[in-house]
């Protein structure tokens, strides 16, 4: 009994390695707070990897900046070569350059929130045996008047106690975030919380029915990328897809931790989520191609192959969420022009009285 308490204290004194791999294309407005959240995590064994994807803008400079001031900080700066473009491919550099025992992903214009790191690294320390963690999302809708609208969900270490008292991993983990929508003037609208059930950590759902999910809500173990061969389709949207799939389908444990760790900003008029058009209609198809792929070059167990074909047999509904999106964008922005030129004629009248 001893020597496992020992053995138990050693390994608390060791602290994951997150590589935080950060594709960038023109975000010279946000990329400094994404870096600041990421340098304000009391924890310090991580690295940071920017992947600049041809940004026109001054994102460069800002990051150059950033780096100069924050040399405490390891981060590291990488280029998307020519012909390739995407968030795949800038996760692609970031992992072939990686170093960290566990990879995070974050968007150039999200936040992680305080303690994430180290909250992930408590639930790394209490399931070391998981390959993936599905993390918690904190969402903001930014508008045109700034507050903050959001509380993060706490950290509940689900730890059953022995009746000698000893402290026994839990056997699942599970996820929680609160998500509050805001309206278009920016009054907040009302706040939804969403708590995962014990189906989240399996095969089934995450391969076969989630298909809304991404990869930055995940921990993942470098070493699924690496023994496996997986890496991130270049060149399109909706580019995680394959790569979650195959990370899914060989991870030998799935746990969910009730952490919150991303403050996920969507901005209207310039996400995937807000702007549906014919070409995301497009890449949705294209995207279904490829998980038949995926399937015909073997690299989905045969065991897993009915997830993914449940996930093709749900496709449709996915692509008229899509073709509804569009039509539901296109009269958001026709109502907005109709506001505008009702605001400019009021203003108008005003001045000439």
């Amino acid at each position: 009994m001893e020597e496992r308490a020992k053995k138990w204290r050693e390994s608390q004194k060791y602290h994951t390695k997150f590589s935080i791999i950060i594709p960038m294309k023109n975000a010279e407005k946000t990329i400094e707070k994404a870096l600041d959240s990421i340098k304000c995590q009391q924890y310090k064994e991580k690295e940071i990897l920017i992947v600049n994807d041809h940004s026109e803008d001054k994102s460069i400079d800002k990051v150059k900046t950033f780096q100069k001031s924050n040399k405490d900080t390891e981060i590291k700066y990488f280029e998307v070569k020519d012909q390739k473009w995407g968030p795949g491919a800038g996760r692609n550099v970031g992992l072939d350059n990686a170093t960290g025992d566990y990879i995070l992903f974050l968007d150039a214009d999200d936040e992680l929130l305080p303690d994430a790191l180290k909250n992930i690294d408590e639930a790394i320390k209490n399931n070391n045996k998981e390959d993936a963690f599905i993390l918690g999302q904190l969402s903001h809708i930014l508008s045109k008047v700034k507050k903050k609208v959001f509380r993060s969900s706490k950290l509940d270490k689900l730890i059953s106690e022995k009746k000698n008292g000893e402290k026994e991993k839990a056997d699942v983990l599970l996820l929680g975030h609160d998500m509050q929508l805001m309206k278009a003037n920016g009054e907040a609208k009302k706040i939804i919380k969403l708590r995962p059930k014990k189906f989240q950590g399996t095969k089934g759902f995450q391969m076969g029915i989630n298909t809304g999910g991404t990869i930055w809500q995940g921990c993942w173990k470098k070493s699924l990328f690496d023994e496996n061969n997986i890496r991130f389709d270049e060149n399109c949207i909706f580019e995680d897809t394959t790569a979650r799939l195959q990370l899914y389908g060989k991870a030998k444990k799935i746990r969910v931790p009730n952490i919150a760790t991303h403050k996920y900003i969507v901005r209207p008029g310039q996400s995937i989520t807000t702007t549906q058009d014919f070409n995301t209609l497009k890449a949705g198809i294209e995207m279904a191609r490829r998980i038949s792929k995926l399937v015909k070059e073997g690299k989905v167990d045969k065991k897993h192959q009915k997830y993914v074909t449940m996930r093709l047999l749900v496709m449709p509904g996915t692509l008229a969420w899509i073709a509804y999106s569009m039509g539901a964008y296109k009269m958001y922005k026709l109502k907005e022009k109709k506001n505008t030129k009702k605001r400019t004629k009021t203003k108008k009248s005003i001045d000439r009285t």
